[in-house]
């Protein structure tokens, strides 16, 4: 009876132990699932927002313009990209860091730009956020996606920072350097290959500038500065003069006083 006793124990704990790994791999496989489900949802907002299907389409392409403003459209197209791989794959796409580096500089710079595009042409100086929203809200409450709202909410408090510290002109300055910086980051170019063409491209142009200006005005090349180096070939050498002279004498014939 005894040994009965301890063969029905160990069928038992044999049997407690394979059903442990099913557990385990149940929640594995549900987390991978999830990861699936993010990516379906994602890709279903971002398609429901680049074609404005309905009220929900509408709402949510303004959601998306509150933060980036007119280029919702650029990110229901990235974000429809990663839904995408989330759906196929259950994972994030992986990419280099000076890409998404270069990528995040370069759309700051674009949404100061359409930002400070948008005030320039209302002519308003102040009340960057209020109006940015008042904006919005027109649209929201309407329906439907019609109003220019620049960079969103992204670029309006960009804008209140530099407009407080260089104005708008100097802001557009800005925009255009990050999205040159921006440009740079994402093709791994360094800041000396940068230097080096500024340089040539500024020669070329400065020489092209004057050939232009001195077949077209007259006057312009007498006006310019004349080098050293051009005033030593401009002037005669006085030694080729003098050789000149005894050479001329040479060659001419003596007259003899009868």
């Amino acid at each position: 009876m005894a040994q009965k006793r301890r063969q029905t124990r160990r069928k038992t704990t044999s049997r407690g132990g394979t059903k442990r790994p099913t557990k385990r791999k149940t929640a594995a496989q549900q987390h991978q699932y999830t990861g699936n489900v993010i990516g379906l949802i994602l890709l279903l907002v971002c398609l429901l927002a680049l074609l404005q299907a309905g009220i929900i389409g509408t709402l949510a392409a303004n959601l998306i313009r509150f933060v980036v403003g007119d280029t919702y459209q650029f990110v229901g197209l990235i974000g429809g990209a990663v839904g995408l791989a989330l759906l196929i794959t259950g994972k994030l796409p992986t990419l280099k860091r000076h890409f998404i580096v270069g990528v995040g500089i370069a759309y700051v710079g674009l949404l100061l730009w359409l930002h400070t595009a948008l005030f320039l042409a209302a002519d308003q100086h102040t009340g960057f956020v209020s109006y940015t929203l008042q904006l919005l809200n027109s649209d929201i409450a309407n329906g439907s996606v019609s109003q220019h709202i620049g960079g969103g909410m992204v670029g309006a408090v960009f804008l209140t920072i530099t407009n407080f510290l260089v104005s708008l002109i100097g802001t557009q300055i800005i925009a255009v350097i990050l999205m040159i910086v921006g440009v740079m980051v994402f093709f791994n170019i360094p800041m000396a290959v940068l230097f080096q063409g500024l340089s040539k491209g500024c020669h070329v142009f400065g020489r092209e500038l004057r050939d232009w200006a001195t077949v077209s005005l007259p006057g312009f090349s007498r006006s310019l500065p004349v080098s050293g180096n051009a005033q030593l070939r401009n002037r005669p050498n006085q030694n080729s003069r003098s050789q000149n002279r005894d050479n001329s004498q040479k060659q001419l014939p003596r007259v003899r006083h009868r």
